[in-house]
């Protein structure tokens, strides 16, 4: 099979001066269009703007169009202070512009003039109403009320697996400064373009099927245009975040542009990195109470084991002075006791003593060498046995008489009964 080459090839210059010519020609004068800012910034004195058309919050046309210093000084002599609040991203304009077409740098609109009358745009107006809406149901602080638990360790993410500020969220979260630990479970998501909506919906009811395994939801993305962050004014998906059963925290990827998702956040940061880095300071805050809590404790527990020690030290001196005293009144209640014990052990020693010299005077008189003396006998048989009865005393036995001076010996011839 053969191939066919082309005789009427064209240069890419060659190309594009073509279309600069046709352009030239068929807008030979400025014209005005209608349509909305998605993004405005001023460079040295230049407004460059990225215009937009919209349809059902999808951008249908897009264009870069441009205010030159010379011509934005021009405007501003004319309209004053008027003029400011109207070339900024989210203002649907009306604008003068010349078509240009540039060999090298492309298709640009040159803005000549502006119609002031003309100043808030259609999507600004919806985002106004989306925002009353939110307001009036309630919805606006429901999320912000919220607490955040003390220590945030348990955290649902949805992010793109591919956006920018994830791999800058999970480094600075997990290389964090304090040894801190994270349990961070990804929920995948379109975070731009027409699928954002319904997936981020979609992780968010997925969340809620498990909401007790998670302290927080952070929502992030990276950076890129105003245009990006339709999806994140949209009413269903800002309403459903509002009634989430989790504080959000959203990092979104604009310094300086707001979102309605933003404003129904528990916490709205500018950036991924801005998450992490609020978490890291909430928890360090919880940490750093913990530590004053503990140096309160120590001190109190010092201060009170030095007035324990005070307390016992005077209570031991108390007692020290009490068991003196009492020893030494004890000590005069011996000396004294037995000083009685020692008087009244003398006295029955002595009476006793008289007593017993009276019984031994006693025991004298009624003796029987006193009875000897006094004319009595003893009499006694052979073996010293006191004869007392006749019973007892046989016919010619001898017998012992004890007189005073000795012994008589007698033998029985007759015994008489009285």
């Amino acid at each position: 099979m053969g191939s066919t080459v082309p005789t009427d090839v064209q240069s890419l210059f060659g190309l594009h001066t073509f279309i600069r010519q046709v352009l030239a020609l068929n807008f030979q004068e400025a014209v005005w269009v209608r349509a909305e800012i998605a993004s405005a910034q001023e460079v040295r004195g230049h407004i460059f703007l990225n215009l937009v058309e919209k349809a059902e919050a999808q951008v249908r046309a897009q264009a870069p169009a441009v205010v030159w210093m010379t011509t934005y000084r021009k405007l501003r002599r004319q309209y004053g202070k008027r003029l400011e609040g109207v070339l900024q991203t989210g203002m649907e304009v009306q604008l003068q512009v010349e078509v240009n077409f540039h060999e090298q740098f492309g298709y640009k609109l040159i803005i000549q003039d502006i119609d002031l009358e003309f100043t808030i745009g259609n999507l600004e107006q919806k985002r106004l109403a989306t925002i009353e809406k939110l307001r009036a149901a309630g919805l606006l602080e429901k999320n912000k009320s919220l607490p955040l638990p003390r220590v945030i360790q348990r955290i649902a993410l949805i992010s793109s697996p591919n956006a920018a500020g994830l791999e800058d969220f999970l480094q600075q979260i997990r290389e964090n400064a304090y040894g801190y630990q994270f349990n961070i479970e990804l929920f995948p998501a379109s975070v731009q373009g027409e699928n954002a909506v319904k997936d981020i919906l979609h992780q968010f009811q997925a969340i809620r099927r498990k909401a007790d395994k998670f302290d927080c939801i952070a929502l992030l993305r990276g950076g890129g245009a105003r245009t990006d962050l339709l999806a994140f004014d949209e009413e269903a998906l800002c309403k459903d975040a509002a009634e989430l059963p989790l504080p959000l925290l959203s990092g979104i990827g604009h310094e300086r542009d707001e979102s309605i998702l933003d404003l129904v956040s528990n916490k709205s940061l500018k950036t991924p990195t801005a998450v992490a880095e609020f978490i890291l300071s909430h928890n360090v805050t919880f940490e750093a109470e913990i530590l004053n809590f503990e140096q309160e404790i120590l001190d109190i527990a010092q201060s009170k084991s030095q007035n324990q020690r005070l307390l016992l030290s005077r209570i031991e001196d108390r007692l020290e002075s009490i068991i003196s005293r009492r020893f030494q009144k004890h000590r005069f209640d011996l000396t004294q006791m037995a000083d009685r014990i020692q008087e009244k052990l003398y006295y029955r020693i002595r009476i006793a003593g008289l007593e017993l010299h009276k019984t031994q005077e006693i025991l004298q008189l009624l003796g029987p060498e006193a009875s000897l003396n006094r004319g009595y006998v003893r009499l006694t048989n052979a073996k010293g046995e006191a004869i007392i009865s006749l019973k007892q005393i046989k016919q010619n036995q001898e017998l012992q008489t004890g007189l005073k001076d000795g012994i008589l010996i007698v033998k029985v011839d007759r015994k008489k009964q009285t």
